[in-house]
C-alpha cells in the first residue's frame, strides 16, 4: 500500500495503463494543430520579449478566455511553474498570516500535505454540508462552528466535480468580509465548469482579502510545460510577492508565450470544441464501458465536464475499500487513485471509491477500459 495519492501517481507514470494522474496527455494535435506548427516562431518572439510583457500578456490573453475584465483589471499576480508550487507559496504565507485554514474534504491530498508542511492548522470543511446550504443564515451558521482565519476551497472540486454557484459563492465571501476571513480558491479545473461567473469580481466587489490560484496543467497537453498563475487582493501582496522571490526569479518566457498562443486559440474555436468536446467523448468510453461492470460513476457531471470519472464499486463483490482495489488493479499494471486519500482528514471507508482520469490518448484510454473489463467482467469491449 502506498502512502499518498502522489506516490500512487508516481507508479502510474511506470505503466501504460496508467489513469492515475490528473495532467492533460492527450493528444493537443486533436484540437491545436496550428499551435504545433508555430512553436519555432514562439521561441523565437518570447527571445525577445521582456519577462514583465510576457506576465502580462499572459494575465490578458487569460482574463480574455475566461471573460474577466475584474481579473484583467488586477494588478497583484505571479507566475509559478505549477499549481503546487503556488500551493506551497501561499500555505507558506498562510502560516504567517492566516494559519488556522478551513479547507474543502474531500480534494486531493497534496493541499493538505502542503499546507501542513507549511506549518498551517487544518480543519475540514465538509463539501456535502456546504452545498445543501441554501440561505446567508445557514452558512453562517455552520462556518461559526469552526474558528478558523482563512477558508480554502477547490472549485470545480477534485474529484467530485461538484461547483459553487454564484449565490453561494457569494454569501461566502459575505460571511468572510465581515468577519475578516482570507479566501483561497483553487480554480484548476476552471475551464471544465458549466456554470460561468466572474469569482474575480465579487472578490473585489465583497472586499475580501484573497488569493486564486489558476492552472493550465490538468486542460491542456503540452508535455508538462505548465503555468499557475496566483492573482491576490492588495493587502498583502508584499509578503506574498516577497515569498514568490525567494523561490523563482520569474516563469520562463517560452511557456508563458505558448500558452498565450493557446489561450487565444482556445477562445477563437470556444472552450466547448476545444476542451470540453474532447473529454465528452472519453466519458462516453467510460460510460459505456461502467454498463458491464459493477462501477457506478459518482461524478456530477452536470455542473462540470471534469476530466476525470469519480467512481464507486459494490462492496459486496469482495473488496473491502478503494485502497485495497487500486493495489489489486495495480497487479494488472492498472493504474487508478484510491477515494480514501481524498479524504485528507480521516480516511472514510464506508465508500469504495476510485478516481480515474480521461485526459489520455483514446487508444490509452479504451485500452485500459478493455483491461478492466477483462479483470471485471467476461466480456470484452471490443474498443481497439
Amino acid at each position: 500500500m502506498l502512502n499518498s495519492l502522489t506516490e500512487y501517481e508516481l507508479k502510474g507514470l511506470e505503466s501504460y495503463h496508467n489513469l492515475a494522474d490528473g495532467h492533460a496527455y492527450h493528444s493537443l494535435s486533436e484540437s491545436f494543430s496550428p499551435i504545433v506548427e508555430k512553436i519555432s516562431n514562439i521561441w523565437n518572439f518570447t527571445n525577445n520579449t521582456p519577462v514583465i510583457e510576457a506576465e502580462r500578456k499572459f494575465k490578458f490573453n487569460f482574463s480574455e478566455l475566461i471573460d474577466s475584465q475584474a481579473l484583467n483589471s488586477l494588478t497583484n499576480f505571479r507566475i509559478s511553474p505549477t499549481a503546487s508550487n503556488s500551493i506551497d507559496i501561499i500555505a507558506a504565507f498562510l502560516k504567517i498570516n492566516f494559519p488556522r485554514v478551513l479547507l474543502i474534504e474531500p480534494t486531493f491530498d497534496n493541499l493538505a500535505q502542503l499546507l501542513r508542511r507549511r506549518g498551517c492548522d487544518l480543519i475540514p470543511l465538509h463539501e456535502d454540508k456546504l452545498l445543501s446550504l441554501e440561505s446567508y443564515e445557514e452558512l453562517t451558521e455552520l462556518l461559526d462552528e469552526f474558528d478558523f482565519d482563512c477558508v480554502f476551497l477547490v472549485n470545480p472540486n477534485n474529484p467530485t466535480g461538484n461547483v459553487l454557484n454564484k449565490d453561494l459563492f457569494c454569501n461566502l465571501l459575505e460571511y468572510c468580509e465581515s468577519r475578516s476571513k482570507f479566501v483561497t480558491v483553487d480554480t484548476t479545473f476552471r475551464l471544465f465548469g458549466k456554470e460561468v461567473f466572474d469569482e474575480y469580481k465579487y472578490l473585489q466587489q465583497f472586499k475580501v482579502d484573497f488569493c486564486v490560484i489558476e492552472d493550465t496543467g490538468k486542460t491542456w497537453p503540452t508535455h508538462d510545460m505548465k503555468a499557475s498563475m496566483m492573482c491576490f487582493s492588495d493587502g498583502y501582496r508584499n509578503q506574498i510577492n516577497e515569498i514568490y522571490d525567494e523561490i523563482y526569479l520569474c516563469h520562463s518566457r517560452f511557456t508563458m508565450g505558448l500558452f498565450c498562443e493557446i489561450f487565444e486559440y482556445t477562445n477563437k474555436v470556444s472552450i466547448k470544441k476545444a476542451i470540453h468536446d474532447p473529454i465528452l467523448a472519453r466519458k462516453k468510453l467510460v460510460k459505456n464501458c461502467m454498463k458491464t461492470l459493477p462501477f457506478e460513476i459518482q461524478t456530477n457531471n452536470t455542473d462540470s465536464i471534469l476530466p476525470l470519472e469519480w467512481l464507486s464499486y459494490d462492496k459486496n463483490l469482495g473488496v473491502t475499500n478503494g485502497l485495497e482495489l487500486a493495489d489489486t488493479l495495480s497487479k494488472d499494471n492498472l493504474m487508478v487513485l484510491p477515494g480514501e486519500y481524498f479524504y485528507w482528514n480521516k480516511r472514510r471507508s464506508n465508500d469504495i471509491n476510485v478516481r480515474i482520469s480521461l485526459s489520455r490518448p483514446l487508444k490509452v484510454l479504451s485500452n485500459s477500459l478493455n483491461l478492466l473489463s477483462e479483470i471485471y467482467s467476461t466480456q470484452s469491449l471490443g474498443y481497439i
